[in-house]
């Protein structure tokens, strides 16, 4: 892709952990498309409730995002592929 999503990882960390209140860490890289349609992955993910072990973590997770809300702000996940 054009933009390198790494270099955004601390920001989507803090987004996602600042939603959902727990402890997210991404290990491998983080890759968002459009084309031919809207789709993230995140390699290495780690979930926790802030302060203990991850009672999550994925080797891969795949998702994609329905095209028309994302025209109104809104972001809705459409498949999830956890690996």
């Amino acid at each position: 892709g054009f933009i390198d999503w790494n270099k955004h990882k601390e920001k989507i960390v803090s987004a996602v952990g600042g939603i959902t209140g727990y402890d997210v860490k991404i290990a491998g890289d983080v890759n968002l498309a459009i084309l031919p349609f809207p789709r993230a992955s995140v390699g290495g993910l780690g979930i926790a409730v802030p302060g203990q072990k991850p009672f999550a973590l994925f080797d891969s997770v795949q998702a994609s995002i329905a095209l028309a809300p994302l025209f109104s702000g809104k972001v809705e996940v459409s498949d999830i592929t956890l690996i």
